[in-house]
């Protein structure tokens, strides 16, 4: 057990990886995975996620081969699994094709799975767990209730880990650090969760589900410089401002101007500039009126340059 998900990588950071070693990521990514590291003094390694030219993204195979095999101090990956903020939904295939690729340079897989439970229709997650156990010797698993029955405040996660020479190193870090002291009502809020919400959850994917539709509908009408393709997991939008000519404060213009505040795609690491991210799990009124000001704003914009 562990207090937080941002909390098990930073323990993992610095009970597995020396300072002398490193840690590679997959941007654009959530931001913790190459702040913490650097916080800590380790450095990080960035492999970018690719398009295709229809938009989608994926994993660079050819690009992490030729990292580990230039640099043997890559001890760690981290995996966003769903990806944040792109909303890939990995398939079997591609992790085992990454997992076998580390495997071959004894590198540690960290996979963060804490949207899991936030798999849009049409769309399957697929843990590392569930891959071949010959991958799954120096890999972990991140996971919480937290995101799909919104329980954040009550700090409660968990951590899998399939070695078991490993999880004892685990449970002496979490121990040391107090990460692994869980509140009575965050253990309750779990067990409830996953025990009798089964039928809430399915609800509250539905209405997520609808809203991202309707975000793409709203795009396609009223913003046709902003391209969006919608998630195939996750409550986050990925919009991407590139042909809208937005400045470099755009971000800053929308929170201060428009009164929307959205997170930076330049703050998600390479490949992230140009991009805003948006929450779309809240009501619809709330999700329209905020679409509604940036239309707004941006044709105001337009108009006055």
């Amino acid at each position: 057990m562990s207090t937080g998900v941002v909390y098990s990588i930073a323990t993992a950071v610095q009970f597995f990886v020396e300072k002398s070693e490193k840690i590679l990521v997959q941007p654009p990514v959530y931001p913790p995975f190459f702040n913490i590291p650097a916080a800590m003094g380790r450095t990080v390694v960035e492999n970018p996620l690719v398009r295709d030219n229809t938009g989608k993204w994926h994993f660079d195979y050819e690009g992490l081969r030729v990292l580990l095999q230039k640099d043997s101090s890559i001890h760690m990956l981290i995996l966003c699994n769903p990806h944040n903020p792109v909303g890939r939904c990995w398939t079997r295939d591609e992790l085992s094709c990454l997992l076998t690729i580390c495997a071959e340079h004894d590198v540690m897989v960290l996979s963060d799975e804490i949207h899991a439970d936030l798999v849009l229709p049409g769309h399957r997650h697929c843990s590392v767990l569930n891959l071949d156990p010959m991958l799954l010797k120096n890999t972990v698993v991140c996971a919480s209730p937290t995101k799909p029955f919104n329980l954040v405040g009550l700090k409660v996660s968990y951590i899998v880990v399939p070695n078991p020479e490993q999880k004892k190193q685990w449970e002496a870090a979490l121990k040391l650090t107090g990460t692994s002291s869980i509140n009575i009502y965050g253990l309750v809020a779990l067990e409830a969760a996953y025990t009798h919400g089964d039928s809430w959850l399915e609800q509250c994917v539905d209405y997520i589900d609808k809203n991202l539709d309707f975000v793409g509908k709203f795009v396609n009408l009223h913003l046709p410089k902003v391209h969006y393709q919608k998630p195939e997991a996750t409550y986050l939008a990925w919009l991407n401002f590139g042909e809208a000519r937005v400045g470099a404060n755009f971000n800053h213009e929308l929170k201060f101007n428009a009164g929307v505040e959205l997170n930076d795609g330049g703050d998600f690491g390479t490949g992230g500039v140009g991009f805003q991210r948006l929450n779309a799990a809240c009501p619809r009124k709330i999700l329209q009126k905020g679409l509604e000001r940036i239309a707004q704003h941006l044709s105001v914009k337009n108009i006055t340059e």
